[in-house]
Protein backbone atom coordinates (compact mmCIF):
# COMPACT_ATOMS: atom_id res chain seq x y z
CA UNK A 1 0.00 0.00 0.00
CA UNK A 2 2.72 2.44 0.93
CA UNK A 3 4.63 1.95 -2.67
CA UNK A 4 1.55 1.99 -4.27
CA UNK A 5 0.65 5.68 -2.80
CA UNK A 6 4.18 6.66 -3.09
CA UNK A 7 3.83 6.12 -7.43
CA UNK A 8 0.62 8.11 -7.15
CA UNK A 9 2.64 10.51 -5.85
CA UNK A 10 0.11 11.27 -2.24
CA UNK A 11 0.97 10.76 1.29
CA UNK A 12 -0.11 7.62 3.38
CA UNK A 13 -0.33 6.11 6.44
CA UNK A 14 -0.78 2.35 6.98
CA UNK A 15 -2.28 1.07 10.75
CA UNK A 16 -3.82 -3.19 11.23
CA UNK A 17 -6.62 -3.86 12.40
CA UNK A 18 -9.08 -6.27 12.53
CA UNK A 19 -12.37 -3.92 12.02
CA UNK A 20 -13.19 -0.03 12.73
CA UNK A 21 -13.40 -0.07 16.17
CA UNK A 22 -12.24 -2.96 19.11
CA UNK A 23 -14.23 -5.24 20.53
CA UNK A 24 -14.89 -2.47 23.31
CA UNK A 25 -16.24 -0.12 20.79
CA UNK A 26 -13.56 2.07 20.26
CA UNK A 27 -12.57 3.52 17.13
CA UNK A 28 -9.34 1.77 15.41
CA UNK A 29 -8.36 5.02 13.94
CA UNK A 30 -8.76 7.36 17.11
CA UNK A 31 -11.33 10.75 16.10
CA UNK A 32 -10.51 10.99 12.27
CA UNK A 33 -13.50 11.20 10.05
CA UNK A 34 -13.39 10.16 6.65
CA UNK A 35 -15.84 10.36 3.77
CA UNK A 36 -15.23 6.87 2.33
CA UNK A 37 -15.34 3.37 3.49
CA UNK A 38 -14.60 0.71 1.59
CA UNK A 39 -14.75 -3.06 2.94
CA UNK A 40 -14.66 -6.58 1.44
CA UNK A 41 -16.24 -7.85 4.51
CA UNK A 42 -16.39 -11.28 5.18
CA UNK A 43 -19.83 -12.84 4.12
CA UNK A 44 -22.15 -13.27 6.70
CA UNK A 45 -23.35 -16.63 6.66
CA UNK A 46 -25.71 -16.88 9.49
CA UNK A 47 -24.32 -19.88 10.70
CA UNK A 48 -23.97 -20.25 14.51
CA UNK A 49 -20.07 -19.72 16.17
CA UNK A 50 -19.51 -23.46 15.93
CA UNK A 51 -20.23 -25.76 12.98
CA UNK A 52 -20.32 -28.82 15.09
CA UNK A 53 -24.17 -27.87 16.34
CA UNK A 54 -25.11 -27.88 12.53
CA UNK A 55 -26.10 -31.46 11.44
CA UNK A 56 -23.80 -33.01 8.65
CA UNK A 57 -26.48 -32.79 6.02
CA UNK A 58 -26.05 -28.34 6.51
CA UNK A 59 -22.88 -27.75 7.06
CA UNK A 60 -21.25 -25.42 4.09
CA UNK A 61 -19.70 -27.32 1.29
CA UNK A 62 -17.37 -25.15 -0.27
CA UNK A 63 -14.21 -24.70 1.83
CA UNK A 64 -14.42 -20.91 1.08
CA UNK A 65 -17.21 -21.23 3.52
CA UNK A 66 -15.39 -21.94 6.16
CA UNK A 67 -12.51 -19.26 6.07
CA UNK A 68 -14.74 -16.61 4.70
CA UNK A 69 -18.29 -17.09 6.62
CA UNK A 70 -18.64 -14.47 9.27
CA UNK A 71 -21.77 -15.64 12.03
CA UNK A 72 -22.02 -11.62 12.13
CA UNK A 73 -19.22 -10.61 14.34
CA UNK A 74 -17.53 -8.66 12.17
CA UNK A 75 -20.68 -7.04 10.26
CA UNK A 76 -22.32 -5.92 13.81
CA UNK A 77 -18.91 -4.23 14.40
CA UNK A 78 -18.30 -2.80 11.56
CA UNK A 79 -22.06 -1.21 11.53
CA UNK A 80 -21.77 -0.04 15.09
CA UNK A 81 -18.44 1.73 14.10
CA UNK A 82 -19.23 3.01 10.95
CA UNK A 83 -21.17 5.94 12.45
CA UNK A 84 -18.49 7.00 14.84
CA UNK A 85 -15.68 6.80 11.84
CA UNK A 86 -18.00 8.43 8.86
CA UNK A 87 -18.30 11.92 8.25
CA UNK A 88 -21.59 12.83 9.59
CA UNK A 89 -22.53 15.35 6.20
CA UNK A 90 -20.75 13.58 3.35
CA UNK A 91 -19.55 9.69 4.61
CA UNK A 92 -20.45 6.83 3.18
CA UNK A 93 -19.43 3.20 3.47
CA UNK A 94 -18.67 0.63 0.32
CA UNK A 95 -19.11 -2.81 2.10
CA UNK A 96 -19.28 -5.94 -0.65
CA UNK A 97 -21.52 -8.87 1.21
CA UNK A 98 -22.75 -12.23 -0.12
CA UNK A 99 -26.58 -12.06 0.05
CA UNK A 100 -28.29 -12.78 3.37
CA UNK A 101 -32.03 -11.95 2.87
CA UNK A 102 -31.99 -8.78 4.46
CA UNK A 103 -29.78 -9.42 7.73
CA UNK A 104 -27.24 -7.41 6.63
CA UNK A 105 -29.73 -4.28 5.61
CA UNK A 106 -31.01 -5.55 9.23
CA UNK A 107 -28.04 -4.92 10.43
CA UNK A 108 -27.07 -1.64 9.20
CA UNK A 109 -30.42 0.23 9.91
CA UNK A 110 -30.45 -1.17 13.66
CA UNK A 111 -26.79 0.34 13.86
CA UNK A 112 -28.45 4.12 12.87
CA UNK A 113 -26.92 4.05 8.95
CA UNK A 114 -29.25 4.85 5.93
CA UNK A 115 -28.56 1.91 2.91
CA UNK A 116 -28.61 4.66 0.28
CA UNK A 117 -28.15 1.89 -2.26
CA UNK A 118 -27.57 -1.80 -3.19
CA UNK A 119 -25.52 -3.05 -6.14
CA UNK A 120 -26.61 -6.68 -6.64
CA UNK A 121 -23.91 -8.77 -8.85
CA UNK A 122 -26.26 -11.14 -11.34
CA UNK A 123 -28.29 -10.97 -13.94
CA UNK A 124 -30.96 -9.39 -11.82
CA UNK A 125 -31.52 -8.99 -8.24
CA UNK A 126 -33.41 -12.70 -8.03
CA UNK A 127 -30.32 -14.42 -9.25
CA UNK A 128 -27.59 -11.94 -7.42
CA UNK A 129 -25.64 -13.90 -5.05
CA UNK A 130 -23.11 -10.95 -3.77
CA UNK A 131 -24.39 -7.10 -3.16
CA UNK A 132 -22.89 -4.13 -2.21
CA UNK A 133 -23.90 -1.85 0.10
CA UNK A 134 -23.52 1.77 -0.09
CA UNK A 135 -24.62 3.12 3.79
CA UNK A 136 -23.82 6.26 5.19
CA UNK A 137 -25.01 8.11 8.56
CA UNK A 138 -28.25 9.03 8.70
CA UNK A 139 -29.19 12.87 8.95
CA UNK A 140 -29.47 14.50 12.06
CA UNK A 141 -32.01 16.57 12.85
CA UNK A 142 -32.13 19.59 14.83
CA UNK A 143 -33.91 18.67 18.25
Amino acid sequence: MRATARLAGFPAEARIHDNVISADGHPALGDLRFQLVCCNAPFYTGYPQSLLTIPPEGRPKGLSQYWDGDTGEFIKRLASGLPLILDPERGVAVVWNRMSSGTVEHIFTSAGLDIRCLIFSGEDEDEASEVVYVVGSRPQTPP
